[in-house]
């Protein structure tokens, strides 16, 4: 569980309190047990409830800009007011690929998650950036075996989600070609 200033600590959840809902928890570290409320731990128990949607929490109307990365080479692209992509030193075959990193990120729908641990294991694609509204949101994106992919956003809270394979090969193509 995150706890305030972004630290983590690990609670060992056990089983309902007698003629209750609320459940007994144990902090190893601190060798002690607490008594949870059951609102706070219901939702784990139904991890439909808990299922993340999307991986890229900006509204896409309001991008305006990104920054796509592999190793030493960045390219970025701005947003005109009309909705068109222009890419830096580029014309309009780096700009439709932009605008197809900006439209597939979007798409990305998490399967399933790893730990972190597991990047080292995978083949680094490349760093997308977006910005909009005064927000930013970093995208990292890895190749696996066969078309799997896995990313990391702020929303993945530290952990990889292996993602859509559809939407991930498009921007990991577009990323290796704004970057040759």
């Amino acid at each position: 569980m995150d706890v305030q200033g972004g630290a983590t600590h690990t609670v060992m959840v056990g089983s309902r309190v007698m003629s209750g809902y609320d459940r007994y928890a144990a902090d190893p570290s601190a060798r002690m047990v607490v008594i949870l409320p059951a609102s706070l731990i219901d939702p784990l128990d139904q991890p439909d409830r808990l299922a993340l949607r999307q991986v890229i929490d900006l509204d896409p109307k309001l991008l305006t800009r990104l920054v796509v990365s592999r190793g030493d080479r960045t390219r970025e692209a701005v947003r005109d007011a009309g909705g068109g992509w222009a890419v830096a030193g580029g014309g309009g075959e780096e700009a439709f690929l932009a605008e197809e990193i900006a439209r597939a990120a979007f798409l990305l729908v998490p399967l399933e998650f790893a730990r972190a641990d597991k990047a080292s294991a995978l083949t680094p694609a490349g760093k997308v950036t977006f910005a909009g509204s005064g927000s930013s949101v970093e995208l990292d994106i890895y190749a696996g075996t066969g078309d799997e992919f896995w990313i990391a956003t702020r929303l993945t809270r530290g952990l990889l989600a292996r993602v859509s394979a559809g939407s991930a090969r498009r921007i990991a193509d577009a990323i290796d070609q704004l970057t040759r």
